[in-house]
């Protein structure tokens, strides 16, 4: 067996890993959403703080998400340089803007809020946010 082939492997177990992160980093908003629903609905406090404790994993699957899926973007352009030469220019757009969506919306404004991180690194995060 090439070192080709293990190389290949590894793209394959690093796949797997950001399937799984990936799927559950956008999964979970959709559950912080209908907990801070139900709290705006029955103004039970138990929803709210659901809410925000499901913000915390979220934050660190949508991390973890993010950095297994630029390894994964790195692995495509060396491991397939045949296939990302013809389809790189199609299937790049839908990367991008899939990251865009991503990171444009409001969760991270909100789980960042929640987690409540020093004031000048969210005026900071609002301000490069602005740029784009």
């Amino acid at each position: 067996m090439s070192n080709f082939f293990f190389a290949r492997s590894q793209m394959a177990m690093s796949l797997a890993f950001h399937i799984i992160f990936a799927a559950l980093g956008i999964g979970m908003p959709l559950l912080m959403v209908i907990a801070e629903g139900m709290y705006l609905r029955t103004r039970e406090p138990v929803y709210l703080d659901l809410s925000k404790r499901w913000a915390h994993g979220t934050a660190i699957l949508f991390a973890v998400g993010a950095v297994s899926g630029t390894v994964l973007s790195f692995e495509l352009g060396l491991l397939w340089p045949g296939f990302m030469g013809k389809a790189g220019a199609i299937i790049g757009m839908p990367f991008s803007l899939r990251l865009r969506v991503l990171h444009g919306s409001n969760l991270h404004r909100r789980v960042s809020v929640w987690l409540e991180p020093p004031l000048i690194l969210l005026a900071l995060a609002f301000r490069i946010d602005r740029r784009h």
